[in-house]
């Protein structure tokens, strides 16, 4: 049985778009606590899904977002990245010249009475879809690296994807990491077993829609298209690093444009850095075959994959005009639609525990769903 609680928003919560849902009864979220340590995790699936982000007031529009202690040892702080232009209001000239229209990546600090405040500012790239957080340089710092698509309308010409990378508790230089191309999604983890993290991108610009980039100890990645097997269309837009199986070894979960033949699919790891040999193919849902996010919950003993999942081209009412929640059993198989709605598309999904259930809530409001 589905279940979609509605809770009293609190204040800090900025916006209440990005997914609603209906029924139930509120619920209320709990009380602050007097201190939010910053831990760091192995993954950049774990640094984004462990933090209670309700405490940030992210929006639908915060698209890339990371958490850490960036400034100071124990100190809760986060990284977000700020869109400024539209295809709908600026064309590609003028989006590419001017860098106002570039986007904003901004460091902040949060206390434990929830205060917020911006530390640092430094223009990014023009299209920030991801921000993955990870100690790339084994400094003990937290790193960040942003995957960028560019210009979001015909040519998509793409661009470049960022890293900052750390050199002591809040000093960051900003490089190029990757060539040009319309990097949408990006994950993190280390797949060849030694000690450093490496990422998973997907680039829908060139023939391997997803590849490796191999962490080479210096600030800088060297492509690896040989690591994952069976990927045989180009419409790939969405990865996670993480083990799916508890069989000790990271697997990779991959998504995107379904309706294009791009099924959403479970590549399983050999634990040598190799993925796909063998994999599962997770159903589709008709008319909602745009897969944007996962998050893997535990629920009273049930292993469950949430997908979310913005409208597609063949539903009449348009291209992410809603979205719709899935619920993927990882030990039956059997899937479930928890809410199917109209209106704003839900960018990220978090995992939450409440009333003795783990389900999960989007980032842009306090909406929590379970099953």
């Amino acid at each position: 049985m589905k279940h979609i609680l509605t809770p009293i928003v609190l204040s800090l919560i900025l916006t209440a778009c990005g997914g609603g849902g209906g029924g139930g009864s509120p619920s209320v979220t709990a009380p602050v606590v007097s201190s939010l340590p910053a831990v760091l995790y192995d993954t950049s699936y774990k640094n984004f899904k462990s933090y209670p982000v309700d405490t940030f007031g992210f929006t639908a529009g915060d698209s890339a977002i990371g958490l850490g202690a960036f400034h100071k040892a124990g100190e809760l702080s986060y990284f977000v990245a700020k869109s400024n232009y539209s295809p709908a209001f600026q064309d590609l000239a003028t989006a590419t010249s001017n860098s106002q229209y570039w986007s904003d990546f901004e460091f902040w600090k949060i206390d434990s009475n929830h205060v917020k405040t911006k530390v640092s500012s430094v223009k990014g790239c023009l299209s920030p879809r991801k921000a993955v957080v990870a100690d790339f340089n084994l400094d003990g710092v937290p790193d960040v690296f942003v995957a960028c698509h560019g210009y979001d309308a015909a040519p998509f010409p793409g661009e470049k994807s960022k890293l900052l990378l750390s050199n002591g508790y809040g000093n960051f230089t900003l490089s190029d990491v990757t060539d040009v191309g319309f990097f949408h999604g990006a994950t993190a983890a280390d797949i060849n077993n030694d000690g450093y993290p490496d990422l998973v991108v997907t680039n829908n610009m060139g023939p391997v829609a997803i590849y490796s980039l191999i962490n080479q100890r210096n600030g800088t990645f060297v492509k690896d298209e040989t690591r994952i097997s069976g990927i045989t269309n180009s419409g790939y837009y969405s990865v996670e690093l993480l083990d799916l199986n508890d069989d000790g070894k990271i697997d990779l979960v991959a998504g995107g444009h379904e309706f294009t033949g791009a099924d959403t699919k479970i590549f399983y790891g050999d634990g040598l850095g190799t993925f796909g040999s063998t994999s599962t193919v997770i159903p589709t849902i008709a008319g909602r075959g745009v897969v944007v996010d996962f998050t893997y919950v535990v629920n009273n003993g049930r292993k469950q994959l949430y997908l979310a999942r913005p409208y597609d081209s063949t539903d009449p009412r348009g291209f992410y005009n809603g979205w719709a929640l899935q619920e993927y059993d990882l030990t039956s198989g059997v899937s479930n639609t928890i809410t199917d709605s109209a209106g704003q598309w839900v960018v990220w999904l978090v995992p939450k525990t409440k009333d003795g259930h783990t389900g999960v809530n989007p980032i842009s409001n306090n909406t929590f769903y379970y099953y």
